[in-house]
């Protein structure tokens, strides 16, 4: 089953609004301001493709307001909001394997290592984009005897754009469903070390034609 989760947050004019707080708005135009007074929802549900089109079931949401502008300073964070609504879905689906796809800013290590560290049977897998400069490294070599804790991080790469673009003489062509259409591309993938998340992860770097790397 494919999940989605974000947060959407729309303006309001009245300043007596329930649950209206001023957040900071990722999506403002060049000349709006970057805070804005309303409401923000975090949004957990099914993605399903529909006609061709990606189409987004919503099944869980929550209010979010950050802490500092509580009374009582004892809210929850967007990722706790998160962990929570896929946490409760999950519940409905003990038998199936879920996928959760999110942005860079909600798959972080507090997410992944509460929906990937469970006793759950079926597992929950997470799919986001990489942060062009996160930490990655390679898998350490093998330790037989010596004393203290084995190393669980190896050599360190250099970034994530030089691991791209080392992988891509080596890529492999699939035709993928994108932008609405089903288009040629070649992708690489590889397994590393990421100290942000603390685990190993899949990286897929997917080449487009005019030089942008997913």
């Amino acid at each position: 089953i494919l999940l989605a989760a974000d947060d959407s947050t729309y303006g309001k004019s009245g300043k007596k609004i329930e649950g209206a707080a001023t957040h900071f708005d990722h999506a403002a135009k060049m000349n709006s301001s970057k805070y804005i007074w309303g409401h923000c929802r975090v949004v957990t549900g099914i993605l399903s493709m529909v006609k061709d089109r990606w189409a987004f079931l919503p099944l869980l949401q929550d209010n979010y307001i950050p802490k500092k502008q509580l009374k009582n300073g004892d809210g929850k964070t967007k990722i706790e909001l998160a962990i929570e609504q896929t946490q409760q879905i999950a519940q409905e689906f003990t038998n199936r394997e879920l996928l959760l796809i999110c942005d860079s800013w909600f798959g972080v290590k507090t997410l992944v290592k509460a929906l990937c560290d469970t006793s759950r049977e079926r597992s929950i897998h997470i799919l986001s984009r990489l942060r062009i400069n996160s930490s990655l490294c390679e898998f350490p070599e093998s330790q037989t005897g010596g004393r203290g804790r084995p190393k669980k991080y190896g050599a360190k790469i250099e970034s994530v754009t030089a691991l791209a673009m080392k992988l891509k003489p080596s890529a492999n062509s699939a035709k993928i469903f994108m932008y609405s259409k089903n288009r040629d591309v070649q992708f690489s993938e590889t397994i590393v070390m990421s100290k942000a998340l603390q685990r190993k992860i899949k990286i897929i770097f997917v080449y487009r034609k005019n030089g942008y790397i997913f």
